[in-house]
């Protein structure tokens, strides 16, 4: 009888520290397991944040891509501009150096028709 009670003791204490170490691994699993969906929330702000930093960044590019196509237009306009504008000036250089001519010997015949009206 004795050796059955201290077997049931040394059962009820082993029982005891059991239900003690795994009463402490299930409050650390409980710590452990709130910290992980604390994270997990910081990590879905994060995830949220990016990916709004990421659509403004698309926004930005596309914006800047139809910035850049406006350039290269305007840039080509210019460049047209600038192609009339020399042959403006060749005319315009080469009707001053008739006229000159004209002034300097007044009996050279005349060729300032030949140059187009809208460069007169």
């Amino acid at each position: 009888l004795c050796r059955r009670e201290e077997a049931f003791e040394k059962d009820a204490r082993t029982h005891a520290e059991t239900h003690q170490r795994l009463s402490t691994q299930l409050d650390a699993l409980d710590v452990w397991s709130k910290e992980a969906r604390e994270d997990l929330g910081s990590y879905k702000v994060s995830c949220v944040n990016a990916d709004k930093r990421v659509r403004k960044v698309e926004e930005r590019t596309k914006r800047l891509e139809e910035a850049t196509d406006a350039c290269r237009e305007a840039l080509g306009a210019v460049s047209q501009s600038l192609d009339v504008s020399e042959e403006a000036g060749a005319a315009i250089k080469e009707a001053l150096n008739e006229v000159m001519n004209s002034v300097e010997n007044p009996a050279a015949p005349s060729t300032i028709s030949q140059v187009p009206d809208n460069f007169r």
